[in-house]
């Protein structure tokens, strides 16, 4: 191979790239079904109405990255409330409060030069946590019963991955992460409030 030559080639293909690029269609946004748990039987508790609290707050910038998800976390948790959490009694209160909801993104060392175009690594690491508790409180306020679940999943993406593709791996993220926390959520309810519920 003639190495000077080399450079002038990398420039030609990478121009007749772009040509191309320039003329093709740019592909759909992706739509998303809708992550709802209506075909869930609710948790119904002794209590007569319910309040959400949400102590989260985003910071909406890096390496925070929820807010740039397709189905935002903190969203999902608001509609599995709705879903899932009924009150169905004359007193008392539920209070749930979203504590956390967060995806932290973490660039990941990857090869450079020309060693690192024989590759195809993975360049970033998403780390998602959601905390969310559920109490039943009194009339007067007093705390009766309580359960919480903190959940976590990591998520690495490889190099140049497609904006399309890159909010498919944030959905299925998110969905990942409420599944998690819909089963932890339920088994800790059932195992330390199950005398609030009807």
């Amino acid at each position: 191979m003639n190495f000077r030559l080399f450079p002038s080639r990398l420039l030609i293909a990478g121009l007749a790239s772009l040509i191309l690029a320039s003329c093709e269609t740019p592909a759909p946004a992706p739509t998303f079904p809708d992550l709802t748990w209506n075909h869930v039987a609710p948790l119904k508790f002794d209590a007569a109405k319910i309040e959400i609290v949400d102590d989260y707050a985003a910071p909406f910038k890096s390496p925070n990255v929820e807010h740039e998800f397709p189905l935002v976390p903190e969203l999902a948790i608001r509609r599995w409330i709705t879903d899932r959490i009924s009150a169905a009694g004359a007193e008392r209160s539920v209070r749930v409060i979203i504590r956390e909801a967060s995806v932290v993104g973490q660039a990941l060392k990857v090869k450079e030069g020309v060693k690192g175009l024989f590759y195809k690594e993975q360049a970033a690491k998403y780390v998602g946590v959601l905390d969310v508790a559920i109490e039943v409180r009194s009339v007067r306020g007093f705390v009766e019963a309580k359960a919480d679940a903190r959940v976590a999943r990591t998520r690495t993406v490889p190099e140049e991955v497609p904006p399309n593709e890159l909010d498919q791996i944030f959905f299925d993220l998110t969905s990942a992460l409420m599944a998690d926390l819909d089963r932890t959520l339920e088994a800790n309810v059932r195992k330390f409030m199950g005398g609030a519920l009807k």
